[in-house]
């Protein structure tokens, strides 16, 4: 973030971040909620139905007062640390005050693709010129936090950070999503489903245009030549799942299968991987080859059989579609994946690659073992899979769907 955000609960924004958290029935089955005695949190306590019915176990106490009775209450109970409330909305009047305490927690460390300057000023400096805002979700980068750094689910700065996305989400004019599960994640958030549109993931043919010659040299010097190539490129979180791909990698030795892995790179898990592949003892047939420049990366490909993309299942896998799929169909690359909701939406089992249950290195190594024992059928594959690219993973194609949004932001 270029500035500090902190958590302002304030009567504005309380209603997206009591019912959009993802609080957990087993860690916690009562919440109370102080807030001030007016027309907004009336019409946001009638929500606690609906609260209810999607998150069962759960119950909610509402402590409703007047304002200076309210500023009293919650204000002893966090300067005693009584913990007498677990939501509490606060005013502007109590912010600068609660801020020199230190009692509001800064949202640091959300990650390079966030930054608060990208939510509100863009709102705000619509509204003043009298501009349409349209607002573009690639992923839930709470999540992605959560997963890859110190947040949790439950954090309180998890559900800010979610509450500012969706309060942004509830004031622009239109917002586009690059998948169905998104699209899915912003309508469940109460925002109109006439107002999201989908601009899917998408592949520059010009960059990624379809295999090469495969480099004999460069093969040699990695040490691949005369093996079956399983890859992965992409950035080594611990959501991809590369530590089910090396689990896996024994087993595949097992059923007689002559392969090496060929890993592209770099990321948080990197030492991790290195650890586990020395631990395994297939250091000798695990290639890590660090970050390849975008130029050179089609070189990589060429030496590749299949790619494997092994990611675990949780809620930012199942929402998500990810793009180095579409890349690798796109380089006439057979795609294996596990059966994760993000590549569902890219990939149709046995059409356009191969789907295997995710969380297992046992049931990774059988997806990978069916793949290469229906070669016959990767010409097939490999067409079907262009063809999806050509007809509706272009970046021709998705660049079209803009249009329509932006003509109906500016009609007369």
């Amino acid at each position: 973030m270029k500035a500090a955000l902190r958590v302002l609960l304030s009567a504005g924004l309380i209603a997206g971040f009591a019912w959009s958290a993802p609080w957990s029935a087993q860690a916690q089955t009562k919440l109370t909620i102080a807030t001030v005695n007016n027309g907004d949190m009336i019409r946001m306590q009638k929500l606690t139905d609906d609260f209810k019915a999607k998150n069962p176990g759960i119950d909610l106490e509402w402590v409703t007062l007047e304002e200076n009775v309210l500023r009293q209450k919650v204000t002893t109970d966090i300067a005693t640390k009584g913990g007498q409330f677990d939501v509490l909305t606060i005013g502007t009047y109590e912010v600068p005050i609660w801020a020199k305490k230190g009692w509001l927690v800064p949202l640091d460390n959300l990650g390079a693709d966030y930054d608060v300057d990208d939510l509100l000023p863009a709102i705000r400096s619509g509204r003043r010129n009298g501009l349409p805002v349209v607002y573009e979700m690639r992923s839930l980068w709470e999540d992605a936090v959560a997963n890859n750094g110190p947040y949790r689910a439950a954090d309180l700065r998890y559900c800010a950070a979610q509450l500012l996305e969706t309060h942004a989400l509830r004031h622009v004019d239109a917002v586009t999503t690059i998948c169905q599960g998104l699209q899915e994640n912003v309508t469940a958030r109460g925002i109109p489903g006439e107002k999201v549109t989908i601009i899917p993931n998408a592949v520059d043919r010009d960059a990624f245009s379809g295999p090469g010659t495969p480099d004999r040299a460069l093969a040699g010097r990695l040490g691949l030549t005369g093996k079956t190539v399983l890859a992965f490129f992409g950035s080594f979180y611990f959501y991809e799942g590369l530590h089910l791909l090396l689990r896996a990698f024994p087993l595949l030795r097992q059923r007689g299968a002559n392969v090496a892995l060929l890993l592209a790179g770099g990321g948080p898990e990197e030492a991790a991987l290195h650890k586990l592949a020395r631990e395994l003892g297939i250091g000798d047939s695990v290639v890590f080859t660090g970050r390849i420049v975008h130029e050179e990366i089609r070189r990589y490909y060429d030496l590749a059989d299949l790619l494997v993309f092994p990611r675990v299942s949780i809620r930012l896998t199942e929402l998500v579609t990810p793009l180095k799929p579409l890349e690798a169909m796109a380089q006439e690359r057979i795609v294996v994946a596990s059966s994760v909701g993000g590549h569902r939406e890219l990939i149709r089992d046995r059409e356009t690659g191969y789907l295997f249950p995710p969380d297992e290195p046992q049931r990774l190594a059988e997806g990978v073992m069916a793949a290469l024992a229906d070669r016959p059928a990767w010409p097939r594959i490999r067409a079907q899979a262009i063809e999806f690219i050509d007809t509706e993973r272009s970046w021709a194609h998705s660049v079209a769907r803009y249009a329509e949004v932006y003509s109906r932001l500016v009609r007369p």
